[in-house]
């Protein structure tokens, strides 16, 4: 009996044990499961804000392709204006002044638009930057991936293709980048024009022998009304006569002739007098004086040019008054009225031309950045 009591005993401490046992490896099982419910919780919030930084990438390439898309529409708007200003040119003699300010706000334009170049280059940068700092971040993320490696396979994969997704932003970037070097080389080809056809004013009068000054900044020439005029005369005198034989053959040669014809859209010719009199009576006779320097250039008084020149010069050529709405000063103040009285000789390049090849370029850039996005 006492040997059955004993096995009894024996029986209930040994089920006690295991019982024991289960309740720890339960208590095992439920920790391992919540620190793998940790993990994956702090790896998806981590996926999360990868993916916020991504899409924000692709808002400002986006805006970037709205900035592109308006200059474009500002500079089609741009050439319609021109057009239209081309129509009414040969009908209206008021409307030079306000074709010439159209000029000078394209030239303003044009360096506007050199700013926002500078300004989409440091965007561009600024992207490469961001780019930088998101491959940084993820390689400090892939430290973490790597521990957990063997249960996370797939995790690792998605993280692979969100790497690649990066590289191929920094190659959208730097296409980018290249780009907007081309148009800058585009810009400066325009500028390089006109300074080449100034260079090449400055030999051609040179070897005339016509000692006249070329402005450097736009290729004006200036001729005293004291050498061509008597005061208050528009008769061009017999010294302006020879001066403009000199003169003239070498100014419409440069400018007409060769490579520099497809440049060229318009020649000018402007009159200019000081402030003595009214505003209407120099107007008139600044206004005659250039229309007879016109004449005479277009005249058989002109020998120096061929009448195949003079006629390239006909569809070329404009004369303008300007009373005395641009005098020249002293350097104290005061009027010179000696360097107001004066005859100018200005041209035009084809600023559509040039408006066109920049439209083209902004285009195709913007053409590009679609694509990439899109893909």
């Amino acid at each position: 009996m006492q040997v059955k009591r004993r096995r009894s005993v024996v029986r209930r401490e040994n089920a006690g044990y295991w019982m024991s046992y289960s309740d720890v490896m339960a208590a095992l099982l439920l920790m391992l499961s919540l620190l793998l419910f940790f993990y994956v919780n702090q790896y998806m919030t981590a996926q999360q804000n990868r993916e916020q930084e991504v899409a924000a990438k692709e808002a400002q390439l986006r805006t970037q392709e709205d900035l592109l898309a308006q200059t474009e529409s500002l500079l089609a708007q741009k050439a319609e204006e021109l057009a239209l200003a081309n129509a009414t040119l040969t009908n209206q003699r008021f409307e030079l002044d306000d074709k010439n300010l159209k000029l000078e706000e394209s030239l303003a334009k044009l360096a506007q638009q050199q700013l926002d170049i500078e300004e989409q280059k440091a965007l561009v940068a600024l992207a490469i930057q961001e780019a930088d700092k998101t491959r940084a971040q993820l390689d400090g993320k892939q430290a973490e991936l790597d521990q957990t490696a063997a249960r996370l396979t797939q995790q690792d994969i998605e993280l692979a293709l969100q790497q690649l997704d990066v590289d191929r932003l920094r190659q959208l970037l730097e296409t980018q980048t290249q780009q907007i070097g081309q148009q800058q080389m585009l810009i400066d080809q325009m500028i390089g024009v006109r300074a080449e056809i100034i260079s090449q004013l400055g030999d051609a009068l040179a070897r005339a022998g016509a000692n006249v000054n070329v402005d450097q900044n736009t290729g004006a020439i200036t001729l005293s009304n004291s050498i061509i005029f008597d005061y208050n005369s528009s008769d061009i005198s017999a010294d302006g006569k020879a001066l403009l034989n000199k003169v003239i053959p070498a100014y419409v040669r440069t400018l007409l002739d060769g490579d520099n014809s497809q440049y060229v859209s318009e020649l000018i010719i402007e009159g200019h007098t000081d402030k003595k009199g009214s505003y209407e009576f120099n107007m008139n006779l600044s206004q005659q004086r250039a229309y007879n320097v016109v004449s005479y250039c277009l005249s058989n008084q002109m020998t120096g040019l061929t009448a195949q020149e003079k006629q390239a010069l006909r569809e070329k050529l404009t004369a303008n008054g300007r009373s005395f709405s641009e005098p020249i000063f002293n350097a104290d103040g005061s009027e010179n009225a000696d360097a107001s009285r004066r005859v100018e000789f200005k041209f035009r390049l084809k600023d559509d031309e040039m408006i066109d090849s920049m439209s083209a370029i902004l285009s195709g850039m913007s053409e590009n950045v679609g694509q990439s996005v899109a893909e």
